[in-house]
């Protein structure tokens, strides 16, 4: 399980301009003790294809996410909630943290710890990088995996602020904190 802290300080230590790292300066510096449990997704107009998925993450997993649309992990009902939610941490540029509840496919509930973070990437595209606090002591390989709900979100302010309240905000969804 890694320390999302960490993982946010070590995010905070790369080279940009601005308040956002270019994801080739990330991957660059990526940090062997939290890069197995990552995710880069890529920020697209109706999908957001999964760039990586960490050894650590597929072994758990017992599957490869690289190259899906993470959306279809994301219960159909509240797709359109992450999607906006999500675009705003690259539009404000702004982290997440979550806590979520997942399911595999035999109907297995359990609840992981996301640390959400914006990457810039040529062309004026953006990624999100995804470290997750899944403990590797648990098994998860009864994929596929379906996010059912988030339970709580905490705005990381980068610099510039954090989103205000935002009209398509599900209260499952809201963002109760401001960490800075």
């Amino acid at each position: 399980m890694i320390n999302l802290d960490y993982a946010l300080a070590q995010w905070s230590s790369i080279p940009r301009d601005g308040l956002v790292p270019r994801l080739s300066d990330y991957l660059d510096r990526a940090d062997i003790a939290i890069q197995p449990w990552t995710l880069i997704v890529d920020m697209n107009e109706k999908t957001m294809p999964v760039r990586l998925c960490g050894t650590g993450m597929v072994e758990l997993l017992g599957c490869d996410f690289t190259g899906r649309n993470y959306l279809q992990a994301v219960k159909p009902e509240i797709r359109q909630y992450v999607i906006a939610r999500d675009r705003l941490c690259v539009t404000h540029p702004c982290g997440l943290k979550l806590t979520l509840t997942a399911s595999t496919a035999g109907g297995r509930m359990f609840d992981d710890q996301v640390l959400v973070l914006p990457l810039k990437r040529a062309g004026g595209h953006h990624s999100l990088l995804r470290h997750s606090a899944v403990h590797p002591s648990q098994d998860y390989r009864d994929v596929p995996i379906s996010i059912l709900s988030y339970q709580a979100s905490t705005w990381i302010d980068l610099g510039d602020g954090v989103p205000g309240e935002a009209p398509w905000a599900d209260p499952a969804l809201r963002c109760d904190e401001t960490q800075r």
